[in-house]
């Protein structure tokens, strides 16, 4: 399978040695009649508020309204170009948040029979250093469950990606694979870069509103600073309060952790 890492952070960034960081998935709750998103890690032994060590115990950990999730392309040297996520992830159980206070999750709270789907709602745009713009090379990222969507260059608002039906319960953990291509996808060495789109996550019930969009942010190639500084400015610019304050205070906690575990 392909593998594919959250990372969240605006820390100036010191070398560590490669491996698996901690991250945070996606985590969809019906907050009154809209979806929000949250944040939540696999079970790790490493604190990502903190950056320490809690072995040998393993937590799960939570952050709340958490809208910019970035991404390590090719962690998996065996797919240098591809990853798996975003993760989707409200699953039942404990959870620790930043001041170490158990949270309990209960599921999505969506109801039965409905569905949840992913729609992506902007071009692939990206960094210039100051920014985001037109990609250089026509690249293009793939987003695969069951079926795919790509997003581009001219491609918009993609129809919904369906990612989960509610039938037993309403808890969710799945991951995407992603794919980024140069050339309109007809390459397989697209150019080094920090890679943009917008999302929200949608239901099929008509009287649940879609969450805000929440923004991807991958890297493929470059250095963590560079991806720090892109993450930034998204939050700066393009996430609306109140979130923009609860990500500068949620995405000090990740840059810095090179590992985690997957459930």
């Amino acid at each position: 399978m392909h593998r594919f890492v959250v990372t969240l952070a605006v820390l100036i960034f010191t070398a560590l040695p490669a491996a698996a960081e901690v991250h945070f998935d996606l985590s969809p709750q019906l907050l009154g009649n809209k979806i929000a998103i949250n944040g939540v890690t696999h079970a790790s032994t490493e604190n990502p508020f903190t950056e320490t060590d809690t072995s040998p115990n393993a937590y799960r950990y939570f952050t709340p309204d958490l809208y910019v999730f970035g991404y390590e392309l090719g962690e998996d040297p065996l797919f240098p170009t591809s990853a798996e996520d975003p993760g989707i992830n409200n699953e039942t159980g404990s959870y620790l948040d930043e001041s170490a206070a158990t949270v309990n999750l209960t599921g999505t709270g969506l109801p039965l029979g409905s569905t949840l789907a992913l729609t992506v709602t902007s071009d692939l745009t990206s960094w210039t250093g100051s920014g985001f713009a037109t990609v250089p090379d026509q690249e293009t990222i793939a987003l695969t469950y069951g079926s795919t969507r790509t997003v581009g260059t001219g491609t918009g608002t993609l129809s919904p990606l369906l990612i989960k039906t509610f039938t037993n319960d309403d808890d969710i953990h799945l991951h995407l694979e992603a794919e980024l291509l140069g050339n309109g996808g007809a390459s397989t060495d697209p150019t080094a870069g920090i890679y943009l789109f917008s999302a929200v996550l949608q239901s099929s019930d008509p009287g649940i509103a879609a969450s805000d969009p929440f923004y991807v942010v991958y890297n493929f190639g470059l250095d963590e600073a560079d991806h720090a500084a892109s993450i930034e400015w998204v939050q700066a610019n393009l996430v609306p309060e109140p979130g923009s304050a609860a990500l500068c205070l949620c995405s000090m906690i990740v840059l810095a952790a090179r590992r985690r575990t997957r459930c």
